[in-house]
């Protein structure tokens, strides 16, 4: 990733371009180097004050270590953005870790395949909700869907596997 910084920066020297410091962002949230990459995504919300996408990309820095933090980044993405499969898909996520989110997250999984149905990954995470909430069946259905999708997709093939011998022991 650092070479992906040093291009980012190669690029921002030529032209400030939201893009850009959205992508150096993206590099330096990578390497752990969190507080940097919310400078990068701040300046690109600062020149492009209505795109979703940095806001989007601010919250992703925030997805695996403060939940709250990064479902506030992505509610005010989807205030610039309510169809995004992208954003709508990453809330989803956070809101399937607690059963007292799980119809809210169901109600976005929804929303981001009516947007994109031909997201692998957002099949399989909405097979792992609908697995937390007892819907095996319906699970199965959507990480088929996932590998008819990308049929290399080795985490929706584990995860099918899984759930079909448990749904057969279960018989």
């Amino acid at each position: 990733y650092e070479q992906s910084i040093a291009s980012a920066q190669n690029a921002l020297k030529i032209a400030d371009k939201a893009k850009d410091w959205s992508e150096l962002g993206i590099s330096l949230g990578k390497v752990g180097r969190t507080s940097e990459a919310l400078d990068a995504f701040n300046h690109a919300m600062t020149l492009e004050p209505e795109s979703a996408i940095h806001v989007m990309n601010a919250g992703n820095l925030y997805r695996d270590t403060d939940s709250q933090l990064a479902v506030q980044y992505y509610q005010k993405a989807l205030q610039k953005d309510a169809k995004s499969a992208e954003t709508l898909n990453n809330l989803a996520m956070i809101l399937s870790r607690r059963p007292e989110t799980y119809q809210q997250a169901y109600q976005l999984f929804e929303k981001s395949l009516a947007q994109r149905y031909k997201n692998a990954e957002a099949h399989n995470n909405f097979a792992l909700l609908l697995t937390r909430m007892n819907r095996v069946d319906e699970a199965i259905s959507h990480l088929r869907i996932a590998i008819s999708i990308n049929p290399q997709f080795k985490t929706a093939i584990n995860n099918l596997q899984i759930l079909e011998k448990d749904s057969l022991r279960n018989k």
